[in-house]
């Protein structure tokens, strides 16, 4: 069911409605900001031009990617205006809204509301994957893949690092016929170059003879 509110825009409702009734043209959404960062507060507003009172609104949300429709329930909806405060990564998607009288209801255009947020703290895979006390282990001349992921829009820049100095950028690095001199600690480093953020996270890789 879609979530409805029904609002008077000039106090309590007319006793009486006389001449003709307009009808509810199309209406449009307005919303605070297209894109905006996780943790911030943003507000779309269900705008109509005309069309008789008493006006009543609903809106639905959907999700990226083909998501379900669903009523925004519980986001701060009030009448012709939703509020997402603060809003976070499960409040991106396509908005519309739908204006109500007693004559007709009319659908806005979608609107597409982007969330900025990352990028998360990185997780780092190792295959083959050989963990041995708290670090991991491969054999010499072994292939060995390092991949990272950090959660993030826009997407994640990568940048990896072996004992601190700069070795490769992008999300996998591949080690081919690792040698002992390969050994050490590797780090995967994630930026939001939107945001200007960054996180990271490191492991120990050894190196032994086979």
């Amino acid at each position: 069911a879609l979530l409805q509110h029904r609002t008077w825009r000039h106090g309590a409702p007319p006793c009486t409605m006389d001449g003709p009734l307009d009808p509810v043209p199309a209406p449009f959404i307005r919303p605070t900001a297209a894109a905006a960062a996780e943790g911030t507060p943003v507000a779309l507003t269900c705008a109509v031009r005309e069309g008789t009172e008493p006006l009543s609104f609903s809106w639905q949300h959907r999700q990226p990617r083909g998501g379900p429709s669903v009523s925004p329930m519980g986001l701060g909806g009030s009448g012709e205006e939703l509020s997402l405060v603060p809003a976070n990564r499960s409040h991106a998607g396509w908005y519309i809204c739908t204006a109500r009288n007693e004559v007709n209801n009319r659908t806005s255009e979608p609107v597409y509301l982007d969330i900025v947020y990352g990028p998360d703290e990185p997780a780092i895979s190792v295959e083959p994957f050989s963990p041995e006390q708290g670090s991991f282990s491969a054999g010499e001349r072994e292939d060995v893949v390092l991949s990272c992921l950090a959660p993030s829009n826009p997407p994640s820049r990568y940048v990896w690092l072996h004992n601190g100095s700069q070795v490769h950028v992008g999300q996998t690095y591949v080690l081919a016929a690792i040698t002992r001199s390969q050994a050490g600690t590797y780090t995967c480093l994630a930026e939001n170059t939107h945001l200007q953020t960054r996180t990271q996270a490191t492991i120990v890789l050894t190196v032994y003879c086979k």
